[in-house]
């Protein structure tokens, strides 16, 4: 195994992950994401010995679930300020995306059927992960129009919507996202409602960005992005 093999760069990043450095374990998903982006094969399948059902069977897919596993940790404060080279890459894969760094490796999953949709889930989580920061960060606005963007993308390949009954693998992975993000766009639809109330009897208008301190009794969850649950063993 090449030193420079995507296997060992995503090799070196469960090193540091267990070893409590998440934010070593991020730049090595980094490197080891961008190698198979520039120099590998997109689709190629992880070693059987690490394929689990919950998560992606292909290794880009595998590492791309630790990588975003790392933004949606919210204790850890990445973003686009404290880790700008991993963000530019997470964010050049948002749904909506069409910069030209994006058009030049997805056309690397242009030529199969299941590269197409290796991608598009790719995304999706992606916009699941776009939609937890920026909630995180109080903007709903951003938060649900990321979550519609990639509810949108999702609509088009019918596993990702069909969870719980969804095959193993990417596509289950990628529908319990998809999941998530339904329920986390219905409680910001709810709170939104309750927003407008409490602000109407307050003589005050709100909307997304508004920050409302709301009694404990209205208070609703969301479901939390966690990305201490992924194991990878190389």
């Amino acid at each position: 195994m090449s030193y420079n093999s995507s296997i060992a760069l995503l090799n070196q990043a469960q090193v540091a992950f267990h070893a409590g450095d998440t934010r070593g374990a991020l730049e090595w998903y980094y490197k080891g994401i961008k190698k198979i982006l520039n120099d590998e094969n997109v689709t190629a399948l992880a070693p059987t010995v690490i394929t689990l059902d919950n998560y992606p069977h292909e290794l880009l897919g595998l590492a791309w679930s630790g990588f975003l596993g790392c933004f949606k940790d919210s204790s850890l404060g990445l973003n686009e300020n404290t880790v700008p080279e991993a963000y530019k890459l997470l964010k050049t894969f948002r749904p909506e995306s069409n910069s030209a760094q994006f058009l030049k490796w997805s056309a690397r999953f242009q030529n199969s059927e299941r590269g197409r949709i290796l991608l598009k889930g790719l995304q999706i989580s992606v916009g699941f992960t776009l939609g937890l920061m920026a909630w995180n960060n109080k903007d709903r606005a951003t938060a649900a129009r990321r979550y519609q963007e990639a509810l949108d993308l999702a609509q088009t390949h019918a596993p990702f919507m069909s969870f719980p009954n969804t095959p193993v693998g990417l596509e289950r992975c990628v529908s319990r996202d998809v999941k998530d993000m339904q329920d986390n766009l219905e409680v910001l639809e709810h709170n939104d409602t309750i927003h407008a109330s409490l602000g109407a009897s307050l003589g005050q208008s709100t909307n997304r960005r508004d920050v409302v301190e709301m009694p404990d009794t209205v208070r609703m969850k969301r479901t939390e992005g966690n990305g201490k649950n992924f194991l990878l063993i190389l």
